[in-house]
């Protein structure tokens, strides 16, 4: 029975982290152009296919929403977003190693450097995404009622804001060292 809601969670979860990202890289030409300088700047892909990997990650993250939308889709919406991620996740490794000094522009605005807490977020999903996978194939045949559904969704909708705004919840604990020049 408890199934039924993980896998629920788990598909509000990893679609809203989706949408969300997409959005913010489609939302406007300034923004798709700042996502692709970004790629550019990450050195991970040739310089003359920078464009076509930013189209790619924006339709790819879109049809993970569109999979996870329904149960009958669920697991490969779960599946192509842990495949997503774990691309997402080497070439932020390889940033990182390299010392490029690329910035975060997974939610279609610029956000901290990329490092370490980037590769956590990105494991935490994937993890999110198996867990969706055992749940929608494990589980009982059963859909709860929508209202049974809303504690589940509240909650989920809690994690999508702090994986969302993770960076900025970082930079509130920085404080800088210089004197009169503090965050606050």
């Amino acid at each position: 029975m408890g199934l039924a809601y993980l896998e629920f969670g788990c598909r509000v979860i990893i679609g809203m982290v989706f949408l969300v990202s997409s959005a913010g890289k489609v939302g406007s030409p300034a923004r798709f152009a700042d996502f692709r300088s970004e790629i550019a700047a990450m050195r991970v892909v040739p310089a003359g296919l920078t464009r076509a990997a930013a189209a790619s990650v924006c339709i790819v993250e879109i049809a993970v929403v569109g999979l996870l939308v329904s149960g009958f889709t669920a697991v490969v919406g779960f599946v192509v977003g842990s495949a997503l991620l774990a691309v997402f996740s080497a070439a932020i490794l390889r940033t990182v190693r390299s010392g490029v000094g690329a910035r975060c522009h997974c939610f279609g605005f610029r956000s901290g450097r990329l490092g370490i807490r980037h590769l956590y977020r990105n494991g935490f999903l994937m993890a999110v995404c198996a867990a969706g996978v055992l749940a929608a194939t494990a589980g009982p045949d059963w859909t709860p009622a929508w209202v049974d559904l809303l504690p589940v969704t509240l909650l989920a909708l809690v994690a999508v804001a702090l994986l969302v705004f993770m960076d900025d919840l970082v930079d509130l604990r920085r404080v800088d060292a210089t004197p009169g020049r503090g965050r606050f």
